[in-house]
């Protein structure tokens, strides 16, 4: 890699060092579909041939440390003073490319630790999380199997649950999603994405019969929106209005509605598929942890921004317009939440 690019990919990460946020957090905690991070190797048990050298985008490994190199300056430029505590990342394909991502890239000098498991998704894709050794104590961490006994071929990713201790105060407990795509068919694929929310909401249940009042965070990619009934009324995730209940699920990216932009772009059409949930929990200001419901945000600097030719504003700056390498980062945008100490 020539030594200027290096050069200025660290210089623009500490001018947005620079340019400062909210130091008051005690723990941000991320969520990133990075879209499409693939090694250059084939796997025979998977469907990666679109990500090989020779394959249609014409991957190699140079397109794969450029990629890197971009996800790390996103991840850093989420942050500050520190870089997130917690990463949150999807569209991984393997353990490989997170090791090289942490040994290749200035997101290694951050102190991340990996939490990685193959998944059964036919593209070889999987859910993946980065936590930062000095400031979180891992205690536990599971992935769970989303699968439906009417189609016991069907595979997709599994939801990963890691509870942790942040700076030695208290417990959270998180879980991180990527839900079936649409690429079949909204009204074809919607029973997938309410298997998904059923799968997640037992587990949240049954968090909640072994700890009293646990302070939850759900984050993904959901592939539906907040008031779609997968996450509406399977998943029971509803907005803030009223008083607070401990026991219930609030879905804080409601409140990015009258935003003019979303975490991700069809054609013209802007969707808030990338979301923050937290248990009412969290939303109390009498627990050690809490958080407002402004502390979730959408992650959306210029640097992620493409001018849109075709339909106007803004969109995703990606790696890919069609099958033309483009040089991008994703398409979607990150989100964060911060959470604080009381």
């Amino acid at each position: 890699m020539p030594a200027f690019f290096l050069f200025s990919l660290l210089f623009s990460i500490t001018c947005i060092y620079c340019n400062g946020q909210n130091d008051t957090r005690v723990t941000r905690v991320m969520w990133y579909n990075v879209e499409n991070l693939f090694d250059t190797r084939d796997d025979p048990g998977t469907n990666d041939s679109e990500y090989l050298p020779g394959g249609m985008r014409g991957w190699s490994s140079r397109r794969m440390h450029e990629k890197l190199l971009k996800i790390a300056k996103v991840i850093l430029s989420a942050g500050y003073p520190e870089p997130p505590e917690v990463v949150g990342l999807c569209e991984i394909e393997n353990r490989y490319v997170l090791d090289r991502l942490l040994i290749y890239t200035p997101l290694g000098a951050a102190g991340y630790k990996i939490i990685h498991k193959e998944s059964p998704d036919g593209r070889g894709i999987d859910v993946a999380l980065l936590y930062r050794e000095k400031a979180i104590y891992p205690l536990k961490y599971e992935y769970y199997r989303v699968s439906d006994e009417k189609d016991p071929v069907w595979t997709t990713r599994d939801i990963l649950y890691f509870s942790c201790i942040p700076r030695g105060i208290d417990t959270l407990h998180l879980f991180f999603n990527h839900w079936p795509s649409r690429s079949s068919g909204i009204l074809e694929s919607t029973s997938k994405r309410q298997l998904a929310a059923k799968t997640l909401s037992d587990k949240v249940t049954e968090l909640k019969h072994r700890v009293h009042d646990p302070k939850i965070i759900i984050m993904g990619d959901f592939n539906d929106q907040p008031e779609d009934a997968s996450l509406s009324s399977f998943l029971k995730a509803g907005k803030i209005h009223g008083r607070i209940n401990p026991e219930a699920l609030y879905n804080l990216s409601y409140g990015w509605a009258g935003n003019s932009f979303g975490t991700h772009k069809f054609q013209s059409q802007w969707s808030l598929f990338d979301q923050v949930i937290v248990s009412g929990t969290l939303l109390s200001r009498s627990s050690v942890f809490f958080c407002y419901p402004e502390d979730a945000k959408i992650h959306h600097p210029e640097f992620l921004q493409q001018y849109d030719k075709t339909y106007g504003g803004i969109k995703p700056f990606r790696a890919y317009s069609g099958y033309k390498y483009a040089g991008g980062f994703s398409d979607h945008f990150p989100v964060f939440l911060d959470v604080r100490r009381k």
